[in-house]
């Protein structure tokens, strides 16, 4: 039983460690996720317009997004600190399973 428990775990952290987003897979969420804040009617119509373009658009961007983009690569799980000059926030994100959740501001 110990044995198994063992391999199960085992086999978790491999998982875990191939599943860990990389910084290119945390920009492109990044970006999706702006596209689906967009809160005023015109912005959607012109968004969903625009939807099949977005990986292109992203993808000319990316240069200007990753150098706001710091990653911390804990091999099973990745820390994303965002510092956005324009509004001066600063936002971190954990990236883990081939997912991304925000946490909650210090302020």
């Amino acid at each position: 039983m110990k044995r198994f428990l063992f391999i199960a775990f085992l086999l978790c952290l491999v998982y875990a460690a191939i599943t860990n987003p990389g910084k290119d897979e945390f920009i492109s969420y990044l970006a999706h996720e702006q596209i689906e804040k967009t809160d005023n009617i015109l912005g959607k119509s012109i968004i969903n317009a625009l939807k099949k373009y977005a990986d292109e658009i992203i993808a000319k961007e990316k240069g200007e997004i990753e150098d706001l983009v710091i990653r911390k690569n804990y091999y099973l799980f990745s820390k994303y600190e965002v510092d956005l000059p324009v509004i001066d926030q600063h936002v971190t994100y954990i990236g883990a399973l081939n997912t991304f959740t925000k946490l909650p501001s210090k302020e």
